[in-house]
């Protein structure tokens, strides 16, 4: 298998990548409008911060970091369950729904990593779509009411995983509709 020279790298790179100098915002006006450009960045389109809604990353104040003392949804450690999900596979925690109209809810963290998570009724209706989370800073909660009776099966999908199994502490509700 031949290999790349350091000089195929640069012209190749150079062909892709542009080094702007003061000039850097009329050359971005040439390729996208400036009513689409927020004002910093050489646009007409004004916003509340220089930024618009683009993240610019950085340190996250302290007043934003997740405080589980107060999450209300957030269960004593004692009442969570820990499951453990191999790379490479799923697993399915299967709840049962008595009443049509009772909410199921669930909390989660996954201790390092992502995992997919999604919420299947047994007939094969989709009630969540499988979404990949990360919750090694903040947990994953929510709620769906259940229209179906039957059972509902949670899907914690590691299948993406090719080398790591992921220990997710779970907690599992379905709690009875109001009359």
């Amino acid at each position: 298998m031949p290999m790349m020279s350091n000089l195929t790298l640069r012209i190749s790179s150079s062909k892709v990548v542009e080094f702007l100098s003061a000039n850097w915002k009329e050359k971005l006006q040439e390729v996208i409008s400036p009513d689409q450009l927020f004002e910093h960045w050489g646009g007409t389109q004004s916003a509340p911060t220089p930024f618009g809604h683009i993240r610019m990353g950085g340190k996250v104040p302290k007043e934003l970091h997740y405080n589980a003392k107060k999450n209300p949804e957030e269960p004593i450690s004692k009442l969570l369950t820990t499951l453990s999900v191999p790379a490479r596979s799923s697993q399915k925690v299967i709840v049962k729904v008595d009443k049509a109209g009772s909410p199921l809810k669930w909390f989660f963290r996954v201790t390092s990593g992502d995992i997919s998570f999604s919420v299947v009724h047994s007939g094969g209706k989709v009630m969540r779509p499988a979404l990949r989370l990360t919750t090694e800073w903040v947990p994953e909660w929510d709620e769906l009411t259940c229209d179906l009776v039957g059972e509902y099966h949670l899907v914690f999908d590691n299948t993406h995983g090719k080398l790591w199994s992921k220990e997710i502490k779970y907690r599992i509700q379905v709690i009875a509709p109001k009359a």
